[in-house]
């Protein structure tokens, strides 16, 4: 359990808005049915199967999307093999959000507007201590016309 709470396990983690990370092993040709909060939107990112998320089947790295209104959750490992996946959940946000590369924001303009800061060095973003790569910082990739 990484954050939150799930199946009678709490994280010791504190948390300031109501989410759920939690690391779930599936042994081999295994289904289980989580509880889960219904006014959570979910996420299943697979790192070991494939694990089919209710009615839908998914192979590693990829992430299914389950929304608000699901009491329960379905999981099953289609393999021999033993599986992994990430549970991600949390309240949807009220507004709109898009992500671009390393930013979110709520309009194509602050996207552009993180980007440009980005791209200046802005303390905003913070340091690596420690890094011995070979470039100082990532440079973005150039902006799409929208996004």
């Amino acid at each position: 359990m990484l954050i939150g709470s799930l199946a009678g396990h709490t994280s010791p983690v504190p948390a300031y808005s109501p989410l759920l990370g939690a690391e779930l092993l599936l042994d081999p040709d295994t289904e289980i049915v989580l509880d889960v909060e219904p006014d959570f939107e979910h996420g299943v990112l697979v790192d070991a199967g494939p694990v089919r998320l209710q009615q839908t089947e998914l192979e590693p790295s990829e992430l299914g999307y389950l929304g608000p209104g699901h009491d329960r959750l379905r999981l099953t490992n289609l393999t021999d093999r033993p599986a992994r996946v990430m549970l991600l959940g949390g309240e949807p946000f009220p507004e709109p959000v898009m992500m671009w590369w390393n930013f979110i924001g709520r309009t194509h303009e602050e996207i552009v507007d993180y980007r440009t800061e980005w791209e200046a060095g802005s303390e905003r973003f913070g340091r690596v201590q420690g890094y011995t790569g070979s470039v100082q910082r990532l440079p973005a990739p150039p902006m799409p016309r929208s996004v």
